[in-house]
């Protein structure tokens, strides 16, 4: 089994990422996979098919492959240890060894025995080799690859202009997934999305250069703009028609990822088109802000350090 793990900020564009090459041949998209048990198991947060997750076909054939894996005290058990584990001011620990070895030692058995039968239930209830999980978190990564799923797992790190990520970041929207369909994603301040957009980047590319997977550093604005080269370079080339070099034929019948970006609840071709509306809408003081927290990593991507914004001076920092 092969597990394309997106791995990113939120904001980023790991959800079109995770569409797209969920939609190629022998591979299957499970969306953020570390949130099925709190939204899927425990609070029965709508499928990506539309259906609940407890009353969607295809999970349902999962339980039944595995009947004591998705149960409510599993699933009480998983998150609690998610909860504990992959809080911000622990994400530090990833960057040494000596805190990798740490998180293991606490890291009960039986949590890699239900991962890793909830990877292998997934592939054999979707006959596809090749798993696309955009979970996004670094520590999840991390026990991911400890846990030895599969035979092969490649960390996709997306990344993005973080004035984008810190302006998206500042609005509020209404979640239609959830149960009520009224559950909001909260806000967050410029500076602290420029803070955890530096952090999460840094653990990234920690666990990247620590353990021996494939690593492939993916800008979201290069990704938009000729996506065909990056699956050329993940060796997925095939499966999506093309009518021009950003707008995509899916031929996957339907999604069933439980959590994430509600984007994923579209059906039909997906247009490819890079969202610049934090050049024209993002207040001046906050842009700069977000520049001046996250210059260590700005140019390394290749992100120009100072830019022209025409919302203003005010700011929510």
């Amino acid at each position: 089994m092969r597990i394309l793990y997106i791995a990113g900020l939120g904001r980023s564009g790991s959800t079109v990422l995770d569409q797209i090459l969920g939609a190629q041949p022998g591979a299957f998209s499970v969306g953020q996979f570390l949130d099925v048990w709190k939204h899927g198991v425990l609070e029965n947060w709508r499928c990506a098919c539309g259906d609940s997750f407890a009353s969607c076909a295809f999970w349902s054939k999962v339980r039944t492959s595995d009947p004591g894996l998705l149960t409510r005290e599993a699933a009480a058990d998983v998150q609690h240890y998610h909860e504990q584990t992959f809080r911000l001011r622990f994400m530090y620990r990833l960057w040494w060894e000596g805190g990798r070895r740490g998180i293991l030692a606490k890291t009960p058995p039986s949590y890699f025995d239900r991962i890793s039968r909830l990877y292998r239930a997934v592939r054999s209830v979707s006959g596809c080799e090749t798993i696309v999980d955009s979970s996004k978190s670094p520590g999840y990564a991390h026990l991911l690859i400890e846990s030895g799923v599969a035979d092969q797992v490649e960390l996709i790190h997306i990344v993005r202009d973080p004035r984008a990520v810190a302006y998206s970041s500042m609005r509020r929207r209404v979640d239609p997934t959830s149960p009520d369909s009224s559950i909001a994603i909260e806000p967050h301040s410029v500076t602290l999305t420029a803070a955890m957009w530096v952090e999460w980047n840094t653990t990234i590319e920690r666990l990247a250069q620590q353990y021996p997977v494939r690593y492939t550093l993916l800008r979201y604005e290069d990704f938009v703009k000729d996506p065909g080269v990056t699956l050329t370079r993940l060796g997925l080339t095939s499966g999506v028609a093309a009518s021009d070099s950003t707008s995509f034929s899916l031929t996957y019948p339907e999604w069933h990822t439980v959590y994430g970006n509600p984007s994923r609840l579209r059906s039909g071709p997906i247009v490819l088109r890079e969202d610049n509306e934090w050049r024209e809408k993002m207040p001046s003081g906050a842009a700069t802000a977000v520049s001046v927290i996250t210059a260590p990593l700005l140019t390394r991507y290749g992100y120009r350090a100072h830019v022209r914004v025409g919302g203003g001076a005010s700011s929510n920092t």
